[in-house]
């Protein structure tokens, strides 16, 4: 797998803890992070070490700078014929990589203890009229800094002062990636680069929703299709027929409906192949929990609006792939499509449907129609981040959408009842667990 690279610059000894944490942190978010230090360095042994660092940052992607209390070792800049730090060097190439637009961002962050020190020698130099005290200032080491003027002028160049006067004078335009973070500890710099890297959520995290994604995209690939007129569910001819089929049966309370021969014609045309769809992601980010939202009063994880999404489309789903292939609908497919070509060139002409042929298209529709209005939902709010208006589902269960007493129910749809069992209401649930437990015993 491709992951974007980030280069780690600083000064070693004085950062080796703060180093390997940020590379192991960085690492489990997803990222191939460059420490010299490590053994996993890319490296060319025939090439000077220090050539090996600067070649090492043309391959990153995003550049991280750490500066403290040490200035480090020195070599010779080839292009200016300057002495300065190593660190240095390769904040120089890192910035004329990113002035190319081949690094994304430069991220700085400075000790506080150093960013104090060099304000309070900044104000005490003010207050100084000898040049020779002013400069005694500047050179005199401390524990916040060993080599004050150096790491001091090293700061003002990475917040590219110069170039700042001359864009307040207007002479050019404002430098950029010149922001200096001052840090604590290890938690401002978490803090921040969470902001700069975007980082909200673990790579595993991402890795399932990528995955999730794809698998939706193409579950709605096999549901969706486009003409002239824009996109639509290759069903959507059958809904006005559906919701004839429900106003008919909750009108006349009658285990039948009546449908033309050209109804019936563009119900076998709609559902003459079974449609599998996938879902195998969809139930391992289930599984992971990834979505889940964490509540502090009760101290519990919770379903997330994209979970519950994610549960009612992984029913749905299901209810398509197993059902769809039982006798139960086959035989309802295979009536429509005798029907079809025995009123061929019939268009008008009423037929009486039994409700244990039609109920399997109407229960198909309804959760074809959902896992398309679930996946847009779902998809949605992974591309944008926000939750996303669902529009009203169909119930998951086709007597749900009657209000008739429960008796009724069970006369209208015996046989509905029989192939799928009757869903059981809470009290009818305790005392199913409370008979298994008394088995167990």
């Amino acid at each position: 797998m491709n992951r974007g690279k980030v280069f780690l610059s600083s000064t070693i000894y004085d950062f080796q803890d703060l180093r390997s944490a940020l590379k192991y942190w960085l690492s489990e978010m997803g990222y191939e992070v460059y420490t010299s230090e490590i053994n996993d360095f890319p490296r060319d042994s025939a090439e000077n070490s220090y050539q090996t660092c600067l070649s090492a940052i043309e391959k990153c992607d995003w550049y991280i700078l750490l500066i403290g209390n040490r200035y480090g070792g020195k070599f010779r800049d080839p292009d200016t014929d300057q002495t300065i730090s190593i660190t240095q060097g390769e904040y120089r190439t890192a910035y004329k990589l990113f002035k190319e637009g081949k690094i994304k961002k430069i991220i700085t962050f400075v000790r506080r203890n150093v960013w104090v020190s060099k304000e309070e020698r900044s104000n005490i130099e003010k207050g100084l009229s000898s040049d020779l005290a002013i400069q005694e200032v500047k050179n005199v080491s401390s524990k916040n800094a060993d080599m004050p003027m150096e790491i001091f002028s090293f700061i003002d160049e990475v917040r590219r002062l110069d170039e700042m006067a001359k864009a307040n004078a207007g002479t050019i335009p404002y430098p950029k990636g010149n922001w200096i973070n001052v840090f604590d500890g290890f938690a401002d710099i978490v803090d921040t680069l969470r902001i700069e890297l975007n980082l909200s959520t673990r790579l595993s995290t991402l890795v399932y929703a990528a995955n999730m994604t794809e698998e939706i995209k193409q579950n709605l690939k096999k549901l969706v299709v486009k003409n002239s007129n824009g996109y639509y569910g290759m069903f959507y001819r059958v809904t006005p027929i559906r919701d004839k089929c429900i106003k008919q049966l909750k009108e006349n309370n009658k285990t039948s409906v009546s449908l033309t021969s050209n109804e019936c014609q563009i119900i076998s045309g709609t559902f003459i192949a079974s449609t599998t769809l996938k879902d195998y992601f969809i139930k391992e980010c289930q599984l992971s929990g990834i979505f889940l939202d964490y509540d502090s009063d009760t101290n519990r994880y919770k379903q997330s609006e994209i979970s519950k999404n994610l549960m009612l489309i992984e029913e749905a789903i299901e209810f398509i792939n197993a059902n769809t292939q039982s006798n139960f609908f086959l035989d309802a497919h295979s009536y429509f499509l005798n029907l079809s070509r025995q009123y061929r060139g019939s268009q008008e002409k009423d037929i009486t449907i039994d409700y244990v042929k039609i109920a399997p298209i109407l229960a198909e529709h309804d959760h074809l129609s959902n896992i398309i209005a679930l996946s847009i939902a779902i998809l949605s709010q992974l591309y944008s981040g926000k939750q996303a208006q669902l529009h009203e589902l169909y119930p998951s269960r086709l007597y749900d959408n009657f209000e008739v007493t429960p008796e009724r129910k069970r006369e209208l749809f015996a046989s509905y009842d029989e192939f799928y069992g009757k869903e059981l209401s809470d009290c009818e649930l305790d005392e199913w667990v409370a008979k298994l437990e008394g088995e167990q015993q």
